[in-house]
């Protein structure tokens, strides 16, 4: 099968969330799909968390007033 070249066609790229590279509306990207870990499903930053990097490590806010994760105060 030959593929056909469709010329001026716009084709729509939509980031993968969960594959541990930001791209497109993604604002973290920790390399799963998992929520409450800081990166949500939707590879948004969740609140009282902060995320850095790609792939992305997220650590709860200290001093933020919530006890989240290993934070014992």
């Amino acid at each position: 099968v030959t593929p056909i070249n469709f010329p001026n066609t716009v084709y729509i790229y939509a980031p993968t969330c969960g594959d541990g590279i930001i791209e497109g509306y993604e604002i973290c990207e920790d390399g799963n799909s998992d929520s409450k870990d800081g990166c949500s499903s939707s590879c948004l930053e969740e609140e009282f968390w902060r995320c850095q990097g790609d792939p992305s490590v997220c650590k709860p806010v200290c001093g933020d007033g919530e006890i989240i994760g290993q934070e014992l105060c």
